[in-house]
């Protein structure tokens, strides 16, 4: 009798369009019950984190010449150190290595690091050619990847994975393979 009474329940909730987990719940003394599926993630994995909108952006330093208006060939010589550092969420800083490794294995990703800094005498040479109205520079930029970081979580409550954080991220390629030179133009 009591078996049928629940299938009856069971039954109802499916009638009145409630979701499939409730409509696989049973009421027992005024608490709903749970189906076994809902108390552990489909998959066994109670937390995803991922790796998405992963782009590059080419970061402009601190090495750059005097500002021209006219065309013509523009160097740039100079000592210093250029330092570029991650901009990071407290959550992806708290376990950078790991992310870094998400990171290695998103699509055509190359390794980064928490910052890059390099002291050099630092020299090239560009042809510049601004429009009427701008003047531009010779600089060097470094490469950041820009990713957003996300964690979903297994809640037996919800019978889904809900969202625990996602934050927007850069990171510096590890060593020089991410300096470039590049010119940059403002109006005057």
């Amino acid at each position: 009798m009591r078996t049928a009474i629940l299938a009856a329940m069971v039954l109802s909730a499916a009638a009145v369009g409630a979701s499939p987990a409730l409509a696989n719940a049973a009421t027992t003394h005024g608490a709903t019950v749970r189906p076994a599926s809902c108390a552990h993630p489909p998959d066994g994995l109670w937390t995803i984190n991922s790796v998405t909108s992963l782009s590059n952006y080419n970061r402009a330093t601190n090495v750059y010449s005097d500002w021209v208006g006219s065309r013509g060939n523009v160097s740039v010589g100079k000592t210093t150190t250029v330092t570029v550092n991650a901009n990071l969420s407290a959550e992806v800083k708290a376990n950078f290595g790991f992310w870094k490794i998400k990171l290695a294995e998103a699509k055509g990703h190359a390794s980064v690091s928490a910052s890059y800094k390099r002291t050099t005498t630092w020299r090239y040479t560009l042809y510049v050619n601004p429009k009427a109205g701008y003047k531009g520079r010779v600089m060097l930029f470094h490469t950041t990847k820009r990713f957003t970081a996300v964690r979903n979580s297994w809640s037996p409550s919800k019978c889904a994975y809900v969202r625990v954080f996602a934050t927007h991220n850069s990171a510096p390629l590890k060593g020089s393979n991410g300096n470039l030179w590049g010119v940059q133009y403002v109006r005057k």
